[in-house]
């Protein structure tokens, strides 16, 4: 599978792969327009379809040790999304952290520092310290894995940043990212936020999504450099 323009070309993805995209949207959107029925049966579980999808276009895209991670990133992620939809804040957190440092571990190697990365890593670095200080003031007793969980994903975030290119989609995947975190911390330990839990799950699935594509496009890039 080659791209001409790795960042642009999703129409150029195979057909297995775009009827999987098509899967994603369709259960994605299905659970966000859900939510103010849940719990229901079956909640959970469509809320993890969407996250399982995107493990299956790694699958059939990825090969070698890229493809695990991503992988283990993304069945973190669904493990997470269960626990947290099941109310079991702590494990949801402990999975995110997991998902949150192999994406780290994905990004970082492959940085490539210049001006707009390193502008890039100065901004959302400096915001997140912002947002982790306000967050943490009100996080009482959680505060220890709440800490450790936004140093998880400052470096996701750090990484995503650095990222050689083509990277805005792995870049706009991390922003999304730290916008749904910050809005569970937000809502749940500081103040309400109006329809806290559609923001949440619409910024996170274009996360995902964003961040799986962004990694596949950046392999097909390289893999069209060397010819």
């Amino acid at each position: 599978m080659k791209l001409n323009n790795p960042e642009e070309s999703a129409l150029s993805l195979p057909l297995v792969n775009r009827q999987a995209l098509w899967v994603y949207v369709v259960t994605a959107i299905g659970f966000v327009v859900s939510i103010s029925f849940t719990p229901y049966p079956g909640s959970m579980i469509l809320k993890a379809v969407p996250i399982v999808t995107l493990m299956f276009i790694v699958w059939v895209t990825l090969s070698g040790k890229l493809r695990a991670a991503m992988l283990v990133a993304l069945l973190f992620s669904a493990v997470g999304d269960v626990c947290l939809e099941a109310g079991v804040f702590l494990a949801g957190l402990s999975a995110f952290l997991v998902a949150q440092l192999t994406y780290a571990w994905v990004f970082i190697p492959r940085r490539n520092i210049n001006t707009l990365s390193l502008i890039q890593a100065t901004v959302l670095v400096s915001t997140l310290i912002l947002i982790s200080g306000y967050v943490l003031a009100h996080t009482g007793d959680m505060k220890l894995p709440v800490a450790i969980y936004m140093t998880a994903i400052t470096l996701m975030g750090l990484g995503a940043a650095l990222h050689a290119r083509p990277s805005a989609m792995i870049f706009a995947g991390a922003v999304l990212f730290i916008t749904s975190d910050s809005l569970i911390g937000i809502n749940r330990f500081v103040h309400p936020v109006e329809n806290a839990r559609e923001w949440i799950m619409v910024t996170y699935y274009l996360a995902q999504i964003l961040l799986v594509y962004g990694v596949i496009f950046h392999q097909e890039a390289q893999k069209t450099k060397r010819g």
